[in-house]
């Protein structure tokens, strides 16, 4: 899970060093793309209240 973390952590940092702000770093497989947030603006997840990320947030 952390190794995951710092890969998509590393994937935004490098998009924003080279001018992509408008796109967010994911991880497919083992590899990281950048997605337009223009296209996750459509997509609603809902999450469970008793979540870990609800508490963390």
């Amino acid at each position: 899970m952390r190794l995951k973390c710092v890969g998509i952590l590393t994937g935004n940092i490098k998009a924003s060093a080279d001018g992509e702000f408008a796109a967010m770093a994911v991880l497919k497989g083992w590899e990281i793309d950048l997605v337009p947030l223009k296209t996750l603006a459509r997509i609603v997840r809902k999450v469970p209240e008793n979540s870990q990320l609800v508490h963390t947030a």
